[in-house]
């Protein structure tokens, strides 16, 4: 809806309700939809006083009046729900539900939190003491607790006060980001380890100690569902001690790195992990190995060289998919099978790396993986081509090749060609809709070539054979 000339259904009764469920869904309580509106006040240029002023969504009885409150106070601000707030508040709560005094409690909490000022030592004092008391599972801080005894007993408060709203300011300091550590989410903890690190906040051992039981605990990796490819991004990341943007620069904690080292391998090697991303397809690999994948960063992820990239995304396919579901394949001039060369599934990627470097096949014909399986009558699902920015043919275009594939084996397979230091080509047929190019690299490339590979976007047979007809 966000792209310029494009025709979309509109806001028709479809869509409204659809988008509307997200506002009048029984699941959340007013309190949920409240903490969620003001974490996530705006996405893709839509905020969500536009997105009700198009949806209208009718509230359910049982929490009618709760949400309602809360529709008023995220579209008006403050002073639209100010007076009833007092006026509700000095009648003792009387004659509003449990859950509208509820929700006022909170929005009174928000305000104080949104006028304390940063420089002021009081408000730091006073933000840190909210903190304790809604932000987070506070009885995680007292001495001799024990998550293990504790389990499912200990809950949040249904007032929840967390990292976006606070005032930026104090998000410099060391005590409030000790307090954000105790409960943040995993996908925020992978995120913000430079910032923390900066502070010092690992210089401290019961800081350094709950970091690492969090990105190391499997139960939290699978509920945050973050692809392997995230964590290893965000592990070269902090390795190099400094951010990809602004002047941000903190000392590399050796533990950290090892923690996330280990949530890396875990991501794709523990079976209740891997199952979340696996697609039950055959895969043909094909791997640039020449000497120019060993240098520079990929387009879009400065982090990772083309190597790494290359060989930890065919890694995480070949653990995912299964041992018999993959083919592993180094090319350039000529094709050779990676699994014959001495590499194992269970390598790990400073091994690999160094076995690879010893490689180097010339030129990088991207036709080669489609009529390697043609010749050998190989049953492939999806090629992907890992490559730099040399994506040349041949004396037959991967295009061509895919297709004489396709009808030679009755199948329907797809070509996906990734150029990671590529600012732009085409081997893809722009008409086939089971080709594909990826310019570049960066962490939404696995969920792109998943969804590609799974048939999201509709592909239809290229392989125009009788069987189609």
């Amino acid at each position: 809806m966000n792209e310029p000339g494009k025709k979309t259904s509109g806001w028709g009764r479809m869509r409204r309700k659809g988008i509307g469920a997200f506002y009048c869904d029984k699941k959340k309580d007013s309190c949920r939809l409240l903490y969620l509106m003001t974490k996530y006040k705006q996405r893709h240029n839509w905020s969500h006083k536009s997105v009700l002023m198009y949806s209208h969504p009718k509230m359910e009885e049982e929490h009618k009046e709760g949400k309602d409150f809360v529709i008023k106070y995220c579209t008006g601000g403050y002073d639209k729900v100010k007076d009833e707030i007092e006026r509700v508040m000095n009648k003792g709560g009387v004659g509003v539900q449990q859950d509208t005094c509820q929700i006022m409690d909170y929005i009174k909490t928000l305000e104080r939190v949104r006028n304390l000022k940063p420089e002021v030592e009081e408000d730091k004092s006073e933000l840190l003491k909210i903190m304790k008391d809604y932000g987070l599972r506070h009885q995680r801080l007292e001495e001799g607790y024990n998550e293990a005894v504790a389990g499912d007993t200990v809950r949040r408060s249904p007032i929840q006060i967390v990292r976006e709203h606070l005032p930026t300011g104090f998000l410099n300091s060391k005590d409030v980001w000790e307090l954000l550590l105790v409960d943040m989410p995993m996908t925020a903890l992978i995120r913000n380890l430079g910032k923390m690190s900066s502070l010092g906040l690992f210089d401290e051992d019961k800081n350094l100690d709950l970091a690492i039981k969090s990105l190391t605990n499997v139960d939290k990796l699978k509920a945050a569902k973050i692809h392997p490819v995230k964590i290893l991004v965000a592990l070269e990341t902090y390795r190099r001690g400094k951010g990809d943007k602004g002047k941000l620069e903190w000392n590399v904690n050796d533990k950290i790195l090892d923690a996330l080292d280990d949530a890396f391998y875990k991501s794709f090697k523990q079976p209740e992990l891997k199952e979340g991303f696996k697609t039950n397809l055959k895969y043909m690999l094909a791997l640039d190995v020449s000497g120019s994948m060993t240098g520079g960063g990929c387009f879009g992820c400065e982090q990772l060289t083309p190597a790494l990239s290359t060989f930890a995304m065919s890694y995480i396919t070949w653990n995912i998919e299964g041992d018999a579901n993959v083919d592993m394949m180094a090319f350039g001039g000529r094709f050779e099978d990676l699994k014959r060369r001495g590499f194992k599934m269970d390598m790990r990627m400073d091994a690999v790396l160094a076995k690879a470097y010893g490689m180097s096949f010339g030129a990088t014909d991207c036709s080669l993986p489609m009529r390697h399986a043609k010749d050998a009558r190989k049953e492939i699902d999806v090629f992907i081509v890992y490559t730099d920015n040399d994506t040349w043919s041949g004396n037959v275009h991967a295009s061509t090749a895919l297709r004489n594939y396709n009808q030679a084996m009755r199948r329907n397979a797809k070509l996906i060609v990734i150029g990671m230091t590529s600012s732009g080509f085409t081997v893809a047929d722009p008409a086939d809709p089971n080709m594909m190019d990826i310019v570049g690299f960066d962490t939404n490339v696995p969920e792109l070539i998943s969804e590609f590979a799974k048939g999201s976007l509709n592909a239809k047979c290229s392989a125009n054979c009788s069987d189609c007809q």
